[in-house]
This record gives C-alpha cells, structure tokens and sequence, in this order.
C-alpha cells in the first residue's frame, strides 16, 4: 500500500482488509508532513499507524522515514 492510505476515506477499514488478505507483510507508506494535496485526506504518525495495524490484527509493525515519508512493514503471518 505505497502512497494510497492517505487517499481513502475508511483507511481504517481498507487496512483491516489489506491484513486480512495478506499472507506475510503488508508495506505501507505514507506522507509524514502536511502537503498542498487537496486529494489526502488523512496524515498520519507513528502511533496513530501503530494503533491501526494493531487493531487490524497485526502482529508487529516496524518503522522508518524517508524522504517526508513513513514507512511501515507489518508482520501479518508467518
């Protein structure tokens, strides 16, 4: 999921689906400061990432920046 969660409306929902059809790891990243794109609708930290994943059942999920950006790796299978 690169560059796609800020853009929908239930992000919640879509990453709880991504988990839920996932076999191993899920990739996600995310814009980590605000931009002029009227098109996000949603910016998100670490903690909020943190507590999606978790609550879509997640688990683990490991961080890192790049270039304004946060990336996410989550562990979703063995």
């Amino acid at each position: 999921m690169l560059e796609v969660l800020e853009h929908i409306p239930k992000a919640q929902e879509a990453l709880t689906q991504a988990v839920r059809v996932a076999k191993r790891f899920i990739i996600v990243s995310v814009p980590s400061k605000e931009d002029n794109n009227p098109e996000h609708i949603h910016l998100f930290n670490q903690d909020r990432l943190k507590a999606m994943f978790q609550t879509a059942g997640a688990l683990q999920v490991r961080f890192d920046y790049l270039l304004n950006h946060i990336i996410a790796v989550a562990k979703v299978g063995d």
